[in-house]
């Protein structure tokens, strides 16, 4: 699954460091809990990111420009189903 959500990251143009967060912490977040003021904090800053951004680009305001799999990616690795 992380080598999947890996892939998938980088086929969407996800930063690597949001990537890393997103695999390391974010998926973990329902076994430690604690993660509703981050998702507070997503939403207010930026709700529409389509993605898990890491803490340092929430800082930053840094929002890479998300990319959705169409019928054009089927192969391609980390493409998902569309």
């Amino acid at each position: 699954m992380i080598v999947q959500d890996v892939a998938r990251g980088v086929h969407s143009g996800f930063p690597m460091c949001c990537i890393a967060f997103f695999v390391l912490a974010w998926n973990r977040r329902n076994l430690r809990g604690g993660w509703d003021l981050y998702e507070r904090l997503l939403d207010a800053t930026e709700p529409m990111a389509g993605y898990v951004r890491c803490p340092v680009c929430v800082l930053r305001g840094r929002v890479a420009r998300a990319h959705y799999c169409t019928d054009a990616c089927r192969g391609k690795a980390g493409a998902r189903a569309a």
